[in-house]
């Protein structure tokens, strides 16, 4: 229903990155990954630069980005690369994540 409703637009789909369910969560963070407008990247960049984002979602975001080989987001992958804030043991995956793109 959310891919019918939502189509293309990254808007709409940035909003249900902030979904109480988990599995509309990671459908809108691979629809703005797919779609890579730059209105996409910078919902992307917004919900990554979350403090209070999980190391969880922080991975599927990441997955996301990596699967759909997003242009315009490798800046937002090397960050996670190359940050310190992102050494942190619970952060393994996220990091995990960024490497594997």
């Amino acid at each position: 229903q959310l891919l019918a409703k939502n189509g293309n637009d990254a808007a709409a789909w940035a909003a249900e990155m902030a979904s109480t369910v988990p599995e509309v969560r990671r459908l809108a963070d691979r629809r703005v990954a797919e779609i890579g407008s730059p209105a996409a990247i910078r919902a992307l960049t917004a919900r990554l630069a979350r403090a209070d984002l999980s190391p969880e979602d922080r991975a599927a975001v990441l997955t996301a980005i990596g699967e759909a080989r997003t242009e315009g987001a490798a800046q937002l992958v090397e960050r996670h690369l190359l940050d310190p804030a992102f050494d942190a043991w619970q952060l393994g995956d996220a990091r995990s994540a960024a490497a594997w793109w």
